[in-house]
């Protein structure tokens, strides 16, 4: 695990041009199948991960620029550095098509934040050059709009896009990542 969090310090460095010291931070045990570890920087924001895409990639999104207004609830925020485990894949999990929010929340599912799965496509380009839901909407459940809606995040035309779904849609293609925090 010291070596995973050394490689997200390095990340935070490259992307952000931020040190970060993530040494201390608590890390949630390891699940079997849950191999990708997700690093949120204490203060980190929706619009500095966005416009570090931005940076990056073509970029769309329902609301302009300003996801911070936009997403106004998280089931974690960055108060404070913290860490988590995803499946390590390409596409959203499988095992959560057809659920919607409101469901997952009624099975007590925790899925990832916006702003953890921005931090996840930032990440995985760097490693890989490729990038992530090439086929699936990725379904934020950890994250609220303002107005209650569910943000998701997706590739189209070359372009990441967040867009958002009503809390009790679903469907094969609108699919969570579980979050393990």
């Amino acid at each position: 695990v010291s070596a995973l969090l050394c490689n997200w310090e390095a990340f935070y460095a490259s992307v952000f041009k931020r040190e970060v010291n993530f040494s201390g931070i608590s890390v949630p045990a390891h699940q079997a199948g849950f191999d990708r570890l997700i690093v949120v920087a204490e203060g980190m924001t929706l619009n500095v991960a966005f416009h570090a895409c931005r940076d990056s990639f073509p970029v769309w999104s329902y609301c302009c620029d300003d996801l911070d207004k936009a997403v106004k609830t998280n089931d974690r925020e960055p108060n404070q550095s913290y860490a988590g485990w995803v499946r390590d894949r390409v596409e959203a999990d499988e095992e959560l098509k057809n659920l919607s929010a409101n469901q997952l929340r009624e099975k007590e599912i925790q899925g990832v934040t916006l702003l953890e799965r921005l931090l996840m496509e930032l990440k995985f380009q760097e490693e890989t050059g490729d990038y992530l839901d090439k086929r699936m909407v990725n379904l934020c459940s950890g994250s609220r709009c303002s107005d209650c809606y569910v943000p998701d995040v997706y590739w189209f035309d070359r372009k990441l896009c967040v867009y958002r779904y009503h809390p009790d849609d679903w469907g094969g293609y609108l699919r969570s990542r579980q979050a393990v925090s």
